[in-house]
């Protein structure tokens, strides 16, 4: 059973969604304060994205190898609690991804940081290697 071409449509022409239903786009100073405020970050880039620098306390979940409904919720017991899901960039579609699994898992207060570690970097904010 094969999935119709239009499926993949956004991933030939590289567009990644920017707002999904269901989710808050947030930009960096954004994802900040929510840092701030201590709600759990959860990264899904590779392993080696992962290992050159990261948002402080991040919980790693690896799109295509770890990230699973089952893992989420060892991080994310209370499916109201506020998640921050974030990539690299813009350019980057496991976010959209990630953040429309967790739409789908029933988790209600999702925060899709589009922008990803980056911006985040960029904005001088703290990382972690």
């Amino acid at each position: 059973l094969m999935a119709p071409a239009s499926a993949f449509a956004d991933l030939d022409t590289m567009k990644v969604t920017e707002k999904i239903s269901g989710a808050k786009t947030i930009n960096a100073e954004q994802a900040k304060k929510l840092f701030d405020d201590g709600v759990i970050f959860i990264d899904v880039r590779s392993d080696k994205n992962w290992s050159l620098g990261r948002i402080p306390d991040s919980e790693h979940l690896e799109l295509t190898t770890m990230f699973t409904a089952d893992n989420l919720l060892k991080i994310v017991i209370n499916k109201d609690d506020p998640i921050v899901i974030y990539c690299n960039s813009s350019l980057c579609h496991k976010g959209e991804v990630a953040v429309k699994r967790v739409i789908s898992w029933g988790y209600s207060n999702i925060y899709y940081f589009h922008d990803g570690f980056l911006a985040w970097k960029s904005n001088g904010y703290p990382i972690v290697r």
